[in-house]
């Protein structure tokens, strides 16, 4: 794939972010195939990547729906298409904070604290936890990985997969909120911003 590298970078970008809340119903991940641009990473970045890739929840159509050969598959950082992290029903969250001893507090849809099967049925000292830990296919073929969910997780799986080698070459960019660069060896990937914007914090008097 003749694609340079990319880390997808904006400035904070709290007004834009609370612009794209609204996102097309969730279906299935595309396995893209070796031809495919494929990017991972922010949760903040990812609606303004779908809309370009699959057109907007106002009809504005995208990439996609132009014809070519080689899709733009844009993986959100979440499962669900509003943004919300995966979790699993009846997991039990057990003795955590709060709880008392011997008590079985489960988690509904929606809550729990950490990462784990999302279906734990005992009771445990610490949090047995409700969240899932959503999977991909970055390449039709490959094995699924855990989805990158934020900048950080987006930069650090595409060094990975630079450093991989001819091994990897399955993420062409990743979203992050903040110029990233850095992270990454010299001379392996570029940076394009694609909006900068103030963010505003407003306190009581």
């Amino acid at each position: 794939m003749q694609i340079k590298k990319l880390a997808v970078a904006a400035g904070a970008a709290g007004a834009l972010a609370l612009s794209l809340v609204t996102a097309a119903p969730a279906s299935a991940d595309y396995a893209p195939s070796s031809g495919d641009l494929v990017g991972v990473g922010s949760d903040t970045l990812q609606y303004a990547g779908d809309f370009l890739a699959d057109g907007d929840h106002l009809g504005d159509s995208g990439y996609n729906s132009q014809g070519f050969v080689n899709k733009w598959v844009n993986f959100d950082a979440t499962a669900d298409a509003n943004a919300r992290l995966a979790y699993g029903s009846g997991g039990q969250i057990g003795l955590g904070t709060g709880n008392v001893a011997g008590s079985s507090v489960y988690c509904a849809p929606g809550t729990g604290t950490a990462k784990g099967t999302g279906n734990a049925n005992t009771n445990s000292n610490g949090n047995t936890t409700c969240q899932l830990n959503p999977t991909i296919v970055l390449r039709a073929g490959t094995n699924p990985v855990q989805r990158p969910n934020g900048s950080g997780a987006g930069v650090s799986a595409m060094v990975k997969d630079i450093a991989a080698g001819a091994a990897g070459g399955n993420i062409d960019y990743a979203r992050s909120s903040s110029n990233q660069l850095s992270s990454f060896a010299a001379g392996t990937a570029n940076t394009v911003t694609i909006g900068t914007e103030g963010v505003y914090m407003l306190a009581s008097t």
